[in-house]
């Protein structure tokens, strides 16, 4: 068995045991894991550490942790070691309602990474057209 399915299982063994596992309607079951391993980091809490669950709930389309992460301090403008904000990553991921949410919050929609991308060409290049 691979690393990645050990923990895979063990996320999913944690959101059984602390009742995580009703899925917010709408979102993918895939937030599930974020929402576990936010709880688990809850006594962590930084806003470095919400901006990372800022970016993951990003990748993932989770509108409704986001939510909370920004209430508890996350930053709409924060980046990533590659220079890229939640909307440039929710770009990638091709997650246009999550972008819909973020540039209802305020984001800006063009921002450029270290390689000068903005979300818009890192969309066209990850072939997400729904998101373009």
């Amino acid at each position: 068995m691979s690393l990645q399915w050990r923990v895979g299982v063990a996320t999913l063994l944690l959101a059984l045991s602390t009742g995580l596992t009703a899925a917010v309607a709408g979102e993918p079951l895939a937030c599930n894991d974020v929402r576990a391993r936010f709880q688990i980091k809850q006594s962590q809490l930084n806003t470095r550490t919400l901006n990372f669950f800022l970016f993951d709930a990003a990748d993932r389309g989770c509108i409704s942790i986001a939510k909370e992460l920004l209430s508890r301090g996350a930053s709409i403008k924060a980046r990533d070691q590659f220079g890229n904000t939640a909307v440039a990553r929710a770009a990638q991921h091709g997650e246009k309602q999550f972008l819909e949410f973020l540039l209802d919050q305020g984001a800006i929609v063009d921002p450029t990474n270290v390689r000068g991308s903005t979300p818009l060409l890192q969309a066209v290049i990850e072939n997400r057209r729904r998101t373009i």
